[in-house]
């Protein structure tokens, strides 16, 4: 990797304390970062995202994912995000970057704000049609990410064969198209939508914007005399020179600004589209290549951000790499010789006027000290930080998922609401999945001390049925009668969300159905009505089936308390016993339970899988 011309060894230290350690590693399906519904401020206009390829939380996760893998390069060793760096406002220090098989012909440029410009085309020399193109050319670049197809490398297929290989990308395809199927368009759409999340709009120029209405000419009332300056001078374009009839223009400036929002308008400051012939602006070396000239670069990255929020330069500038400074800037726009047996390409806006000579502007010491202030101004904060477009993975380079797992609510019976009669307990899980041994547990819940619970012993029957894997728990202790019925008590069930897989990738965090009163998981016989109390509306439903033998219309097994066939004198005594009695919800405290989901209301909580519902 090439290095950094006269880079202060203070700008790379400051660079270096930037860096953030953020959580990595693991990527929760069901709590996506929030990339669809980002605020964008109603000044910002211009917007290059093709129809059909709106941002999604699911599409741009697998996109984030892409563009920190480095599974997308030949040997494993490079990622985009390899050149496109969080820290340094997704570029890099590097005067060009290093690939799998060499180094790049330019300069990484800037990828904050992507999205905010009416320019559709991308790279430095625009030869990608959309950005969604040109994600990726540099996976297929033989030097880059070395899946060229050429030179003995691997080609796209056979990227593509590795990735459905690697086991995160099944689910996260899925998640995100409907099927796991992995194709060069779909990585493309997801890649150019996590890019064209990465957004910053929380800069000191954006707060004096809002401050104004929206009015960009307006004087910023939170901005210094000399940032205000600054301002004038980049928005107002310049009075050049009018020579005498006859003579040559100059190109000198003699008022006005310095025109820089002719090419960089607010408040996106992007780069204007170019109608017809590609123009450059006057840089056209080639990163060390002393004597080489190219005149096909006419694009820029946004000049947000083009400082870090210490004012230091986001990298070297320019595609060459050429400049890493302002000041650098700031000398070649402030004069520029136009030379079209050299450089025929020079856009126009850059002339010094109709048919100059190059502008000649002339800058003041203060100009430039307003200038730079003013685009120390452009540069915000939480994109150089927010986990969202932060690397996914590891220190080692593993991924993990979880969330991938759901189910419906917890079906006590058949989601009757009578509680007299308890024999099974089914949990549908969404899709094919895997329970592993020990994944289902079931606790009495005890009065006295939580050390006093316990466990019930369960089978569990798994069945495949109408894209659902259906777990039917029956218990094989604490039972009261020779169908299986639990005795009278309360209840939870857990599910350890590590032993509950799908596609390999576990259900996440444990879920527990039971540990508030809402769920109703309990069992009092004679409670027909499921409140908890025997009472006067029970006994009604008692003597309707009192007498009752299995096979009469009438009979009903949940009031048949030894199973015996018949609802008869021995289950009337065990329901005169219960009569006028409540079970409550208590702790194994032996305090009676208030419902404890965080929110006091005694509804149902919703945990990773379903919503528990004791019906």
């Amino acid at each position: 990797m090439q290095s950094l011309p006269k880079m202060a060894l203070a700008t790379v230290a400051a660079f270096t304390l930037m860096t953030v350690c953020l959580v990595a590693g693991t990527i929760d399906l069901t709590s996506l970062f929030d990339y669809e519904n980002q605020t964008v401020p109603a000044y910002i206009q211009q917007d290059n995202t093709p129809p059909g390829n709106a941002i999604d939380n699911a599409t741009a996760t697998l996109g984030r994912v892409l563009f920190y893998d480095k599974n997308l390069s030949s040997d494993n060793t490079v990622s985009c995000a390899s050149c496109h760096r969080q820290e340094f406002a997704f570029s890099e220090l590097a005067v060009v970057s290093s690939g799998v098989n060499g180094v790049t012909g330019r300069h990484s440029m800037r990828l904050i704000n992507s999205r905010f410009s009416d320019e559709r085309r991308f790279f430095w020399d625009e030869r990608a049609d959309s950005l969604e193109e040109q994600v990726t050319q540099p996976i297929q670049d033989h030097a880059e990410m070395g899946f060229s197809g050429t030179n003995g490398d691997p080609d796209f297929d056979d990227l593509i064969v590795k990735l459905n290989a690697t086991s995160y990308y099944k689910s996260l395809f899925t998640m995100a198209f409907g099927d796991s199927a992995i194709t060069e368009a779909r990585m493309q759409d997801a890649m150019a939508q996590f890019i064209r999340s990465i957004q910053s709009f929380d800069s000191k120029f954006d707060a004096g914007l809002t401050a104004t209405n929206g009015n960009i000419n307006a004087p910023f009332p939170n901005f210094s005399e000399e940032e205000n300056l600054g301002k004038q001078l980049f928005l107002q374009a310049p009075q050049f020179q009018n020579p005498p009839p006859g003579q040559p223009r100059t190109g000198i400036r003699v008022g006005g600004g310095l025109g820089c929002a002719a090419c960089h308008r607010g408040a996106e400051f992007a780069i204007d589209p170019q109608q017809g012939a590609q123009r450059n602006n006057g840089v056209i070396g080639v990163a060390f290549e002393p004597g080489s000239v190219d005149l096909t670069n006419s694009r820029s990255p946004t000049l947000r951000d083009i400082l870090s929020p210490e004012g230091f330069a986001n990298g070297p500038l320019m595609h060459d790499g050429s400049m890493s400074s302002i000041d650098d800037v700031l000398d070649h726009y402030n004069d520029i010789t136009r030379d079209d047996t050299v450089n025929p390409n020079l856009d126009p806006r850059l002339h010094g006027g109709p048919n100059g000579p190059g502008q000649k502007l002339m800058m003041t010491q203060q100009e430039r000290d307003a200038v730079t202030a003013f685009l120390k101004t452009l540069s915000g904060n939480d994109v150089y930080t927010n986990e969202r477009w932060s690397d996914p993975f590891d220190g080692d380079g593993s991924l993990g998922l979880i969330g991938n797992v759901t189910f419906d609510p917890v079906e006590i019976n058949d989601a009757n609401e009578q509680r007299s009669n308890v024999e099974t307990v089914t949990v549908r899980f969404n899709g094919d999945v895997t329970i592993e041994p020990g994944a289902i547990s079931i606790l009495q819940r005890s009065t006295k001390t939580a050390e006093s619970n316990e466990s019930v012993t369960i089978s569990v029957d798994e069945q495949f049925s109408g894209g659902q894997t259906v777990a039917t728990i029956q218990f094989d202790s604490h039972t009261r009668n020779a169908n299986g019925s639990l005795e009278d008590g309360n209840y939870q069930l857990s599910i350890a969300g590590h032993l509950v897989l799908r596609d390999g990738i576990p259900m996440g965090e444990d879920y527990t159905f039971g540990n508030v009163e809402a769920d109703a998981f309990y069992t009092h016989y004679g409670d027909v009505t499921g409140d908890r109390t025997v009472n006067i509306f029970d006994l009604l439903s008692f003597r309707q089936v009192y007498g009752s033998v299995d096979g009469d219309v009438n009979y009903d097994v949940n009031l048949d308390y030894d199973a015996g066939g018949a609802v008869n004198v021995f289950d009337l005594l065990p329901f005169r016993q219960r009569y006028g009695s409540t079970l409550p919800f208590e702790f194994a405290s032996g305090k009676r339970a208030l419902v404890s989901d965080g929110s006091g209301d005694a509804k149902p909580v919703k945990t990773s899988g379903g919503v528990a519902r004791g019906k």
